[in-house]
């Protein structure tokens, strides 16, 4: 996005699949946003959701707890969305 800087902490590094994971912790940053949001822990069988799909923006606005069966549900839902969006932008500007 133009206009906006990725701002990372040092006290945080980016873990193999690319979440910022806070090095005296080791928990992921998006967790642990996650977890003040809701004010608890997250229970087993739930997940935490980017809105944006960014994984490195962990805002409290932005992260979203879910089971994870609708998590599953919805990134199908977008992969589907995506894929209809794709083939139809074709379709539009075909002469």
């Amino acid at each position: 996005m133009f206009g906006r800087r990725k701002r990372r902490s040092s006290s945080t590094y980016l873990n193999k699949d690319g979440y910022p994971v806070y090095k005296d912790s080791g928990v992921p940053a998006h967790i642990r946003a996650a977890e003040k949001k809701v004010g608890g822990k997250i229970f087993p069988g739930r997940v935490v959701h980017h809105i944006d799909g960014d994984k490195t923006n962990y805002r409290q606005d932005n992260v979203q707890v879910m089971s994870r069966s609708d998590h599953l549900r919805l990134h199908a839902k977008l992969r589907r969305h995506k894929k209809t969006a794709n083939t139809s932008r074709k379709r539009r500007w075909r002469f």
